[in-house]
């Protein structure tokens, strides 16, 4: 596949792809994009792949697998982008079972209302920041829906207006972002708690769909609110926000203008040789402050409000000139704790900076201060 120096040789090389299942996505000096998907995908009659099937009866074997050209793929499209975001992005109409657990959509869409804002050209630059967009979707919707609500509490004025006046970016430095991070994950069990068995909750409890959550405050209905829909969601949206507002209280003081995102929100890097305190001082690094959430397309969602997943690594590459391309990347470019490499890339991951990511050998020897050479033994 790197050896590929056009669309279809890059199909050809993708025949060749088994596993894991990914999304590929292509582009050339010549000014052509493309994706496709690659990997292992089973043949299934009559079953779908998502429950469990007897498998003494004989009938439920895979009949082989789909052929890299019949996998969703797209080259040169309409809309002149690409963007994926471990969404969905089986296309409407295909009738092949190839998953059915994906991310929620937000981040994706964020990246399409940005790509799609009517720009003709974009810079270096400007997928820096796209990289590390920090709006979150879900809260903007959730926002809106408060302005909208009636009956607040006199108590919760405050902090209604806070979130009222917010505009949806989940920076470090915020105190809406801290509340607002607080009372999401209350909303959607107060919705569907009450209309689940008490013994299954604890399974569908970490499966709640924020989508659904979403479209359940959007579009409330008799079912989940009862007869009076719109009110009854306006007083699980103060409830669970008055909540919210108890427990921020405890976790970062009684005046909110203290409150901070990256009080909760940070990022540490635990090495697995970290077995007592001398070694948890040589080797573990953080925390560091993080900006955005698990719905932000800077993905640092996590347990806790600690971020434990999310990109260490990014790339930038600039097809007009390949010297142009920069990278991000974390800890360090040595994994040698007494090394000055060790770590010194976490302050640019941290504040989302990038380093050069140069292509072409004299651009690569003017920068370079070390050699390692790897000599057989004899």
């Amino acid at each position: 596949m790197d050896r590929a120096r056009n669309w279809k040789e890059f199909e050809r090389a993708l025949q060749r792809w088994k596993v894991p299942s990914l999304n590929f996505v292509y582009a050339d000096v010549d000014g052509n994009i493309g994706w496709h998907v690659a990997g292992l995908a089973p043949v299934r009659k009559g079953w779908f792949g998502l429950l469990p099937v007897p498998g003494a009866e004989g009938r439920y074997e895979w009949q082989g697998f789909l052929s890299a050209s019949q996998l969703p793929h797209s080259y040169n499209s309409a809309n002149h982008y690409l963007a994926s975001a471990n969404n969905k992005l089986i296309p409407p109409g295909y009738r092949r079972e190839l998953g059915y657990d994906f991310a929620a959509p937000f981040r994706y869409q964020r990246i399409v209302e940005v790509l799609g804002s009517g720009r003709s050209k974009f810079s270096v630059a400007d997928f820096e920041r796209l990289q590390h967009d920090v709006t979150c979707l879900p809260a903007r919707k959730l926002t809106q829906l408060l302005r909208e609500a009636k009956g607040a509490p006199p108590r919760l004025q405050p902090y209604t207006t806070v979130l009222a006046n917010w505009d949806g970016a989940v920076t470090k430095d915020s105190a809406a972002t801290a509340l607002f991070e607080i009372w999401w994950p209350k909303i959607g069990p107060a919705i569907f708690k009450p209309h689940v068995p008490t013994n299954a909750w604890p399974t569908l409890a970490n499966h709640l769909s924020a989508v659904k959550i979403i479209d359940v405050l959007e579009q409330p209905s008799a079912r989940w609110f009862g007869v009076d829909a719109r009110a009854g969601r306006d007083a699980v949206l103060f409830k669970t926000l008055d909540d919210a507002v108890s427990e921020a209280q405890t976790k970062l003081g009684r005046d909110p203008a203290n409150w901070r995102w990256d009080a909760l929100h940070t990022a540490s890097f635990p090495h697995t040789l970290s077995t007592d305190d001398a070694r948890r001082t040589l080797f573990d690094l953080g925390p560091v402050e993080r900006d955005g959430d698990i719905f932000t397309v800077n993905m640092t969602g996590g347990e806790d409000f600690k971020q434990s997943n999310g990109a260490s690594y990014r790339e930038i590459l600039d097809l007009a000139d390949w010297d142009r391309s920069v990278a991000i990347n974390v800890p360090g470019q040595s994994g040698q704790p007494t090394s000055p490499h060790y770590a010194d890339l976490l302050p640019l991951w941290k504040e989302g900076r990038y380093f050069p990511l140069f292509f072409s050998r004299q651009k690569i020897e003017e920068v370079s201060k070390e050699k390692l050479s790897l000599v057989p033994a004899r």
